[in-house]
């Protein structure tokens, strides 16, 4: 069987064919394979729109067939059965290529590498980066809605109590 020319997405496992004059092996070749259709894999099977997708994969790309993947691990609590999860310190330290993004009512998100393979990792990728996301747009509704609420207490207010409350504010700003 002749072996064909594939454009391989896992620039790890091709380098290392390369730097030992290896040819790619059965098993590769498929890999490579199903990392270059992974989109098209993906997006057929859940009928997502492609364009999107890979818009999607586009801000979230690295470098080469490695993507950030989103994530907020569990830490510093207890799971259900009362076993603890690992500190964030510990987390950090198995996760040394992880990188903080943001803290989100209380929670750290990172973005970590992570090696696309097949389709299943293009939903992880899509999954982390919709958590990611839907959990920035929770934090502004929720911001939104204290602000509104404050409104509506000032508005609630004796003129006294608006002028106290002014003259707090004006004091903590100095």
């Amino acid at each position: 069987m002749a072996k064909k020319n594939i454009e391989v997405a896992n620039v790890e496992n091709t380098k290392a064919a390369i730097e030992n004059e290896n040819e790619l092996s059965t098993s590769d070749m498929l890999n490579a394979y199903l990392a270059n259709h992974a989109v098209e894999h993906y997006c057929a099977a859940l009928d997502e729109n492609e364009e999107e997708i890979n818009a999607i994969l586009e801000e979230c790309k690295k470098e080469n067939g490695i993507y950030w993947l989103y994530t907020q691990p569990a830490i510093d609590g207890k799971k259900a059965d009362g076993t603890p999860y690992p500190t964030q310190e510990e987390w950090e330290k198995a996760n040394v290529e992880a990188v903080r993004v943001d803290k989100i009512v209380g929670k750290q998100w990172y973005k970590r590498p992570f090696t696309l393979g097949d389709a299943r990792g293009v939903k992880s990728i899509i999954n982390g980066y919709d958590r990611y996301h839907a959990a920035l747009d929770g934090a502004k509704k929720s911001l939104s809605k204290k602000a509104d609420d404050g409104k509506t207490a000032f508005a609630c207010m004796s003129k006294e109590e608006r002028e106290r409350y002014i003259a707090e504010l004006l004091a903590m700003n100095k």
